[in-house]
């Protein structure tokens, strides 16, 4: 456990962390993750979003079989919230491989993989700074159990700049249908307390285990 650690800051690095664990191979009862929309720019870079839940995640930390790794690399079992306590729950949602047919022979693929972290369940709109997931770039969640996640970077504004691109070196990416690839693995728990006023983090380095494959149509980006 982690108490009031700067909030960014642990998002980073856990994101880097989870992110050199072991691919997702499976999906946890619960937990899911999809892509509904591409977009391609003029210069033939592919930016994705699509939405992530982890509602199954939240089920196993109120029964008290989500486990956490403490400072020593021991598993220990994560408190179930009170009363007073607000979930929030985070991924790496944007972790994909594109793929687009550019002839016979020839495809065009990019890797991603973010070192931020999107919410994926939240009950409190709010970091420990008091600022929204808007204000710091992050992808508002549209209830609950259910938040979008896009292409996405640790430190980019995209208020400012808008969505961000991957580039391919095999060429570049046109309007059409795209083969994507996701998968998150891991995740980090943050407990605020509204009694005491106080975040706790756990880093979760096996849940959720969820991934997707889907043909989406991108359009372009104006």
């Amino acid at each position: 456990m982690r108490t009031r650690p700067r909030f960014l800051a642990t998002l980073a690095a856990v994101g880097l962390a989870l992110m050199a664990a072991a691919p997702a191979s499976g999906a946890t009862g619960g937990d899911w993750i999809s892509v509904d929309r591409a977009l391609v720019n003029k210069l033939g870079g592919v930016s994705v979003s699509g939405e992530v839940s982890c509602a199954g995640t939240y089920a196993q930390l109120l029964d008290g079989s989500l486990e956490y790794v403490d400072e020593n690399e021991q598993w220990l079992p994560i408190p179930a919230p009170t009363d007073t306590q607000l979930v929030n729950i985070f991924v790496n949602a944007d972790t994909y491989t594109v793929s687009q047919p550019a002839g016979r022979r020839l495809m065009i693929q990019v890797e991603h993989g973010s070192s931020r972290m999107h919410p994926c369940f939240a009950q409190h709109p709010y970091d420990e700074d008091g600022r929204s997931w808007q204000e710091i770039g992050q992808i508002e969640c549209r209830d609950e159990t259910t938040c979008r996640w896009e292409t996405d970077r640790y430190a980019y504004d995209r208020v400012t700049l808008g969505p961000l691109f991957d580039y391919s070196p095999d060429g570049k990416f046109k309007t059409g249908n795209l083969n994507v690839d996701v998968s998150t693995y891991g995740s980090m728990v943050a407990v605020y307390d509204t009694a005491t006023q106080t975040w706790d983090y756990y880093g979760v380095p096996q849940t959720p285990d969820i991934y997707t494959q889907q043909i989406v149509r991108a359009t372009m980006y104006r």
